[in-house]
C-alpha cells in the first residue's frame, strides 16, 4: 500500500481536536428545532487521505471496502467513516528529453505526450518543459490541447541531457497547479549529464512536494532493453512506474500510466 497525493481511496477518518476540521452546511427542509432560514449547521472532524493500493503485479486494485484500511495516528487506531473512489481532474507536468540523442525519437515522443490529451477529462491542465544543455518552460499549464501540442512540435533536439534540472523546474511549476492529482511524466533515452542538481538532492524536492513521477525510457530501435537506472529509482521512490517504450505498445503504455495517475 502507497500513500500519496494521486488517491485512489478517499479514506475518510474521525480524528482528535488538534487536528484539521472541515464544517459541512446542508440546508434542510424548516422543521421545529432547525434554524430560522432552515439550515443545519454541523462540525464534523474528518481528514481526508488519498491513498493508492497495487495488487502484486503492480496494477491499481479497487473496490476495497474500509474493513480493508486501518489508520493510526501517533500510534493511537482511527475510526475510518467511509472509503470512496472518485475520478478527478488531473495537473500533467511533461518533462521531455530535448537532448541531441533524441533527433530520431521526438516523433514518437511528441506520439505519446498527445496520447494523454486525447484521454483527457474536463477540468485536466499540461505544462511542458524541456530540456537538454539547461531546462526550459516551453509551455506554462493551459487546459487547452491546441496550446499544448503547438508547444510539443516546436521541441527541437540538440545539446547534452541536463534531466535532473528539468525534472525539477517542472516539480517547481506544478506548485501553481489547480489540481489535487499532480504527476510528472517524463520521456528521455539517456543518463543525466548535465545537471546543477544531482539525483539526492531531486528526489528529496519530489518527496516533499508529493509529485509522482510515471518515465517512460527510449533506445534507439524503441526496443525493451533500455535500463534507466536513476528514471527507474526515481519513479519508484515517488510512488510512480518506469515503462521502457516499444512502438507497438506505445498506445498501451499511454493508457496505462494515464489509469494509474487517475485511480
Amino acid at each position: 500500500m502507497s500513500f500519496f497525493v494521486l488517491g485512489l481511496f478517499l479514506v475518510m477518518g474521525a480524528i482528535d481536536a488538534g487536528a484539521q476540521t472541515s464544517t459541512t452546511r446542508q440546508r434542510m427542509p424548516s422543521s421545529p428545532g432547525t434554524g430560522r432560514n432552515g439550515i443545519i449547521r454541523a462540525t464534523s472532524q474528518l481528514v481526508l487521505v488519498p491513498v493508492t493500493v497495487y495488487d502484486p503485479l503492480g496494477a491499481p486494485s479497487k473496490g476495497l471496502t474500509k474493513d480493508r484500511f486501518r489508520i493510526f495516528e501517533d500510534g493511537i487506531e482511527q475510526t475510518i467513516q467511509v472509503v470512496t473512489q472518485d475520478d478527478a481532474p488531473v495537473s500533467y507536468g511533461m518533462v521531455l528529453d530535448a537532448s541531441k540523442s533524441m533527433v530520431t525519437k521526438l516523433p514518437l515522443a511528441r506520439q505519446a505526450f498527445s496520447g494523454f490529451l486525447d484521454v483527457a477529462m474536463p477540468g485536466d491542465e499540461y505544462q511542458l518543459v524541456q530540456f537538454n544543455d539547461f531546462p526550459r518552460v516551453v509551455c506554462n499549464l493551459t487546459e487547452s490541447a491546441e496550446i499544448f501540442r503547438h508547444a510539443l512540435n516546436s521541441v527541437g533536439a540538440r545539446g547534452w541531457t541536463a534531466m535532473y534540472d528539468g525534472l525539477l523546474m517542472s516539480a517547481q511549476q506544478m506548485r501553481h497547479a489547480k489540481n489535487l492529482r499532480k504527476a510528472l511524466i517524463i520521456i528521455s533515452d539517456g543518463e543525466d549529464n548535465f545537471s546543477r542538481y544531482n539525483e539526492t538532492e531531486l528526489k528529496s524536492y519530489l518527496q516533499e512536494a508529493g509529485v509522482v513521477v510515471f518515465s517512460i525510457g527510449m533506445t534507439t530501435a524503441f526496443g525493451s532493453g533500455f535500463e534507466n537506472r536513476s528514471l527507474r529509482r526515481i519513479s519508484k521512490e515517488t510512488g510512480g512506474w518506469f515503462y521502457p517504450a516499444k512502438l507497438a505498445t506505445l498506445d498501451e503504455t499511454v493508457r496505462t500510466i494515464g489509469e494509474a495517475i487517475r485511480n
